[in-house]
């Protein structure tokens, strides 16, 4: 894309790649961090009961909050592995969804997903909606945009005030003082 600097339309080197934005990975970041606490807050919702499925439900709910916090906290502070934190903990959100509404469908009550959604109609209508951040993430955390801006290095800080000073490659006998023991 050209640009106007002083006047003159400036080009961009042929084989120049693009200058990565951060949009589509803040955008995953923040999705990562939404949903990853929406997760946690399905622990304590659920009630602390002593049936199998229900420990397996916030124990589902646990590790998905754990790993959508995890890749959204390394994807902001631009970690490969936070965009495939991210990536991994949407698809096995989605898989735990899909599994719950089958599992309710069959009368279980394993359920993970985080709180109750509101009330919107039929359980598949309130599921298809909890579904949608995920499949959000799954978009934005997979774009190219997002592996080109996790992979491009930050400018160094400019630091002021007291510097080191620069340290020698020989020891003090050898900068051109007396030997030790003189």
């Amino acid at each position: 894309m050209p640009g106007r600097r002083w006047g003159v339309v400036v080009q961009p080197y042929q084989g120049m790649p693009p200058k990565p934005g951060a949009g589509t990975a803040v955008v995953a970041a923040v999705l990562a961090l939404i949903t990853g606490l929406w997760f946690f807050a399905g622990i304590p919702w659920i009630g602390f009961y002593p049936i199998p499925e229900v420990i397996a439900g916030q124990f589902a709910d646990a590790l998905l909050g754990l790993l959508l916090v995890l890749g959204g906290v390394l994807l902001l502070a631009r970690k490969g592995a936070g965009r495939v934190l991210s990536i991994v903990g949407a698809a096995l959100a989605l898989l735990a969804l899909v599994a719950s509404t089958a599992l309710a469908e069959l009368h279980f009550y394993f359920y993970a997903g985080g709180p109750a959604p509101f009330d919107v109609g039929s359980v598949l209508l309130r599921r298809a909606l909890l579904m949608l951040p995920f499949v959000l993430l799954l978009v934005f955390a997979a774009l190219p945009a997002t592996g080109r801006w996790t992979r491009r290095q930050r400018p160094p800080m400019i630091t002021y005030g007291h510097q080191p000073y620069p340290q020698h490659p020989y020891p003090p006998h050898q900068q051109g003082g007396r030997p030790p023991g003189w």
